[in-house]
């Protein structure tokens, strides 16, 4: 038996095996280990702990360069680069902020124990330097503890003092490469006495602060520690990157990476207006400016009764499910009623303590990893089947830690072109018991703040209570969305853990969530697009309007313009190519090209041609790209010719160069249009899980495609309509955009249209803009903001309200130049 073969072929099972204590330890998704797999573990059992116990690497400790600079984990890296401007939703440190309460406390003895606890774990002596470095100081000054004493003003002053304290360590925002990363304080009043710690989660983790408090308790109350761990973090993070040699971290990747094309988006909420542009594409390379609220957390928090706590325990234990598995599947839930689309994916911190060494569970340190959870909601499912599959898929992707979250999102990235986030979250402390010390006392209030993240979820036992509790950023989502969808949250939670039969129903039945009243309406407003569908096809308003406006402007890029005479020709010469090469009727052709007039020829030359076009984006790996072709039978590829040129398209495919078709003379466009009925298939597109959705369009289950048909749809009536002065752009590829209202609406009428062949910074874009008077755009707030530097308020024709920036999908933003 071939021991490395059959742990490679249980962890395709899911299987995930370990030695701890020399004894076999397993990890599986329920009902994944089998009677065959158990007896086959018996009898192999020696064999594979001595296999297990080979491959891992030795943590040792190493207390000779335990002061030596050491490599940052991935997610202290992300926190470090999270600190800085330089991605959306960046600007703040992830720090946590908590309070303990006690009858009184001496300010010089809790001095005392905590200038104890900075001797005993080497992280709380640490700074992070920005070379992306971290190091433990050998001697640090002894630490300095301020102390408030309020015994002498009334309680109300008093209050007031403690929550000016809490304000300002909330808040509290250090340079990392000066100690201490930490700041404790003591507020005593008449009434009570309060313990501020606040720290920089860079130096810590949940788990490293409830051994903190514990250890805090047990020295204040008199009590001795055990011995010091033996090992260090140092030894830990250089012991974890040694993993990455390992064949189970080959495994682990192989099995992510095959996740990368179908892993859903973050979900898109409601987001406050000033944030839209800079979140909208990867790609893009400015944001706008942060309001000054957004760097800002707050928390919303309530606490179910130990009965309520009790009675989801038991429906959940009783179905087969965990408490955690139970809260995780409601926040989804109520994440998928406000997000545009169904199938999303959360953010769910963890905790990396392999077991390398039987004090590992003892450190101080930053060992948090994410999990990247994908949801999808599409199909109805009762709340309890839905809890399990969810909890199913977490244990199969928590089954292949070694490629972390950061590491995936990493990827993602490149492939996107830009910083792909994540910022919707979900964690856990349900499982967090007693530690080495005991108990840690409770928690009488907290709040975190996280780069790069909208919504933390946070669930946690607090004494006899579950805490179910948010924090949210300011400025991110739209005003009152995040209140709404807490509420909602809590609503849910409360229905599962109502007395009686209604609440042991409601595990049974699909999650119903509501809007709120205000909300529906905005939405069946926004929504109201009822009208009369016109009987043109999607291409037939161009050449309408090439018949009335020839030698008008259509198109214009840096290397070609063309007038609507010339887009018809040489759309016409693309039909001809495909109608020669036998297409049929509603027969995909792929459009795999770059930012420029060939896309748009391309698309209108498809449809002239009776067949349905299918945008591949350039920018996808090759695997990807082919595999979209062969699983939409595409058999023609519209690209350009330094793409065909490249030659690595699948041999069955066709690729014809738009860009080198000789272009039709004297065209009579509607002659060359291929007779279709509103009804036939008009586009494909598939959804990607790589960074973002097609724009209002729902995603189908395994990246599967979805078809529209070729009837246009009217534009609505309080739109703006281009005319011949109106010059609009596109700054972003088509991918997988269709000709949309927005773009038949500007080329159906005579108003110019000037793609770019990539993204662009601003100071790219702007001599264009003011050179061709670019006035209209798909999207108002990318455009206002490139414009903002060149509006000129005396020629403005009309400036948009926010109203008019939420409502409208075509208008005139501003008139640049002179």
């Amino acid at each position: 038996m071939n021991i490395a073969e059959l742990l490679a072929r249980y962890a395709d099972d899911g299987v995930v095996l370990w030695a701890q204590d020399g004894q076999l330890r397993f990890r599986a998704p329920q009902g994944r280990l089998t009677d065959t797999h158990r007896t086959e573990l018996r009898t192999h059992k020696e064999a594979i702990l001595r296999h297990l116990e080979a491959q891992q690497p030795a943590l040792r400790a190493d207390p000779e360069r335990r002061h030596e600079p050491f490599p940052l984990t991935d997610i202290q890296a992300a926190y470090l680069i999270g600190r800085t401007d330089a991605y959306a939703y960046g600007g703040v440190g992830c720090h946590a902020y908590v309070e303990l309460e006690y009858p009184d406390l001496d300010a010089d003895h809790v001095t005392a124990v905590w200038r104890e606890l900075v001797q005993r774990h080497d992280m709380l002596r640490a700074v992070i330097h920005h070379d992306g470095y971290q190091q433990v100081l050998a001697d640090v000054p002894e630490l300095d503890i301020n102390a408030d004493d309020l015994t002498g003003l009334p309680q109300t002053e008093a209050e007031a003092e403690v929550e000016h304290t809490r304000a300002r360590l909330s808040a509290r925002e250090k340079p990392t490469d000066q100690w201490p990363l930490f700041e404790v304080h003591v507020s005593r009043t008449a009434e009570r006495a309060v313990l501020h710690l606040a720290f920089d989660m860079l130096v810590v983790d949940h788990a490293s602060l409830r051994t903190l408090l514990a250890e805090f308790q047990r020295r204040h109350g008199g009590e001795p520690l055990t011995e010091a761990p033996r090992i260090t973090f140092r030894d830990y993070v250089l012991a974890r990157r040694a993993l990455t040699e390992t064949d189970a971290y080959t495994r682990d990747r192989a099995y992510w990476t095959e996740r990368l094309d179908t892993l859903p988006p973050a979900p898109e909420l409601p987001l406050a207006e000033a944030w839209e542009a800079g979140v909208s594409d990867p790609r893009e390379t400015a944001h706008p400016a942060a309001p000054a609220e957004s760097g800002t957390f707050r928390r919303l928090e309530v606490l179910l009764t130990a009965a309520e706590r009790d009675r989801l325990i038991e429906r959940a234990a009783r179905r087969g499910l965990t408490l955690s598995a139970a809260l995780l599947t409601a926040y989804a839930e109520t994440v998928g009623r406000w997000s545009r689309t169904s199938r999303f994916t959360l953010n769910v911190p963890t905790v990396d303590r392999p077991d390398l060494h039987e004090d590992i569970g003892r450190l101080v340190g930053d060992f948090t990893s994410l999990e990247l959870l994908a949801v999808d909601l599409d199909a109805p499912a009762a709340f309890a089947e839905r809890t399990r599959f969810l909890g199913e898929q977490l244990l199969e992707d928590l089954a292949h830690p070694l490629f972390t979250g950061s590491e995936v999102l990493a990827e993602l990235s490149r492939r996107a072109g830009g910083p792909v986030l994540m910022p919707v979250v979900f964690t856990s402390a349900l499982g967090s018991g007693a530690t080495s010390e005991g108990v840690p006392p409770e928690v009488t209030y907290a709040v975190t703040r996280t780069p790069q993240v909208w919504l933390d979820c946070q669930v946690m036992h607090r004494g006899d209570t579950l805490s179910l509790s948010w924090d949210i950023r300011e400025g991110a989502l739209a005003r009152g969305v995040a209140d709404a969808m807490f509420e909602a949250y809590t609503g849910l939670v409360r229905s599962l853990s109502a007395e009686g039969a209604a609440g042991d129903a409601a595990w049974d039945a699909p999650a119903g969530i509501a809007l709120p009243e205000d909300q529906a309406v905005r939405r069946n407003a926004v929504n109201a697009t009822a009208g009369r569908l016109p009987d043109s096809l999607l291409h037939e308003p161009v050449l309408a309007q090439a018949r009335i406006t020839p030698e008008a402007i259509a198109v214009r890029t840096p290397e070609l313009t063309l007038t609507y005479q010339q887009l018809i020709a040489r759309a016409t010469a693309v039909a001809e190519a495909l109608t020669a090469s036998g297409l049929r009727p509603g027969e995909p052709v792929a459009i795999w090209a770059d930012k420029g007039w060939e896309q748009v020829v391309a698309v209108f030359g498809t449809l002239m041609a009776g067949g349905a076009y299918l945008p591949v984006d350039t920018a996808q790996p090759p695997a990807r790209r082919d595999t979209i072709i062969a699983d939409a039978g595409v058999r023609t590829v519209l690209t350009q010719s330094w793409l065909a040129e490249i030659d690595d398209l699948p041999e069955d495919v066709t690729a014809v160069a738009v860009d080198l078709l000789p272009q039709m003379s004297q065209v009579a466009p509607a002659a060359s249009a291929t007779p279709r009925d509103p009804d036939d298939l008009a586009y494909i597109i598939y959804t990607s899980g790589g960074h973002r959705y097609a724009q209002g369009r729902d995603d189908q289950p395994s990246g599967r495609p979805q078809h529209r048909r070729g009837r246009q749809p009217p534009l609505r009536r309080h739109r703006a309509r281009p005319c011949p002065r109106h010059r609009g752009t596109r700054l972003r590829p088509v991918r997988v955009r269709p000709v949309r209202a927005a773009r038949r609406g500007r080329l159906s009428r005579p108003a110019r249209r000037r793609p770019a062949r990539r993204p662009l910074p601003l100071g790219r874009t702007r001599p264009g803009l003011r050179s061709h008077r670019v006035e209209l755009g798909p999207r108002p707030a990318p455009h206002a903001l490139r414009l903002a530097a060149l509006r000129a308020p005396d020629r403005q024709r009309h400036t948009p309200t926010r109203a008019d920036l939420r409502r409208l999908d075509t208008r005139r933003i501003a008139r640049p130049g002179p």
